[in-house]
């Protein structure tokens, strides 16, 4: 449970949930783009408040982020089936 709660404050932290990510730093910010959470975030934002942005980008970079972790999970399983059934 605390490993749970940790990676969901890490998670909203740098992915700007409660303060502007430019504040942070440019060592930050550029970590920050590169995970999914930011981008999460803001295409999020994008959606509730109906701004005419084009929010695919970001919708982009999470889908891409939720597939390859879905196909790493599939291996990793696969490849765990395997070990028990030896």
């Amino acid at each position: 449970m605390a490993l749970g709660n940790i990676y969901i404050i890490a998670g909203s932290f740098l992915g700007g949930a409660w303060m502007d990510v430019n504040i942070l730093g440019d060592k930050i910010k550029s970590i920050t783009e590169v995970l999914p959470f930011s981008h999460a975030i803001e295409a999020s934002r994008i959606v509730l408040s109906g701004r005419p942005d084009n929010f695919s980008m970001n919708l982009l970079v999470v889908s891409i982020y939720a597939i390859a972790f879905c196909f790493l999970s599939v291996y990793f399983f696969s490849k765990k089936m395997k070990s028990d059934n030896k």
